[in-house]
């Protein structure tokens, strides 16, 4: 079992704790009798477990457990039994689940990035970059579509003409934001209509302010802070966030100093124009998101926040 000491040098760590807490690799680290557990380990672990270890617990994939896994909140609900805490990713699922359940177990959490694999360059030769996969169809023509008429970096894992530089390793993904003048950043997750389907099926769905507005669109949208946004922050890159009806980024950031919203693909051109033609003018922005990150939201932190438990 690996020691939470150990977790801050892992570079699993910093961008895919999901699968890096898998029971089959590993069922979690452990310290002064503590131990922290992925959301997605196997309840018969308890079985083998010392009773007297203080367990917490962490949930990388909220709201988006709804849409895949119809009996997760059954399985949050056992969480209570055992856990002291159960940190998440999306504070209106942590609000729900305490209304639910009556109590204040759960609670929010950012995503936390190693400051291990921050790079500091003496220049910015890239104008922007975008970081993420196609998930929906609406990525291309929203996301990627208007940054190339820029010095643009596209990391993503699948295959498509547009993509810069195609499933490589996390150092060097990090490396590119520290490159890159500009971060372009979302936090929505787009549910195909089965989804939608699963997520609404639980009674009250609709109280949790993630979920409330599935039906409403097609693709259903609902928040999930994305380990991006930390990463493009980390990285001292000005970043340029979508503005929705959630805003999740002001859980963590401010936007009147720390990153910059756009609402249109017209209004994002015209940023990304301003801000790469004026970098010096703008590159405190990424400065002041950049040594927050780095103070409060790193894999350190997180482990000195579990420490004070």
């Amino acid at each position: 079992m690996q020691s939470i000491r150990e977790l801050a040098d892992s570079p699993k760590a910093l961008w895919d704790l999901h699968a890096y807490f898998n029971f089959n690799e590993s069922a979690g680290f452990s310290f002064d009798r503590k131990l922290l557990l992925s959301g997605n380990f196997d309840l018969g672990l308890l079985n083998y477990l010392d009773r007297s270890i203080r367990k917490f617990i962490l949930e990388l994939e909220d709201p988006n457990s709804y849409a895949v896994h119809i009996n997760h909140i059954d399985r949050q609900f056992q969480y209570l039994d055992f856990a002291e805490r159960i940190f998440t990713l999306c504070p209106y699922t942590a609000s729900w689940l305490n209304r639910r359940f009556n109590t204040e177990k759960f609670q929010k959490i950012y995503f936390p990035v190693n400051p291990k694999y921050v790079r500091f360059e003496s220049s910015r030769p890239i104008d922007v970059i975008y970081a993420g996969r196609i998930v929906h169809e609406l990525i291309v023509p929203n996301f990627i579509s208007p940054i190339t008429d820029f010095k643009y970096c596209w990391v993503c894992d699948d295959p498509h003409p547009l993509v810069t530089h195609k499933s490589i390793p996390y150092s060097d993904k990090m490396r590119l934001h520290a490159l890159s003048k500009i971060a372009v950043v979302h936090n929505l997750l787009f549910w195909n209509q089965q989804y939608v389907k699963n997520a609404t099926l639980i009674e009250g769905w609709n109280n949790n302010l993630a979920l409330k507005w599935l039906k409403e669109t097609n693709p259903g949208l609902s928040p999930q802070f994305k380990s991006r946004t930390i990463e493009a922050a980390m990285s001292g890159c000005v970043i340029l966030c979508l503005k929705d009806r959630w805003n999740v980024i002001e859980e963590w950031f401010d936007p009147s100093s720390e990153f910059i919203y756009y609402e249109s693909i017209s209004e994002l051109k015209h940023l990304l124009n301003l801000i790469s033609s004026n970098y010096e003018s703008y590159k405190w922005i990424g400065e002041n998101a950049q040594q927050k990150a780095l103070s409060l939201y790193s894999t350190n932190a997180f482990v000195a926040l579990i420490e004070s438990l």
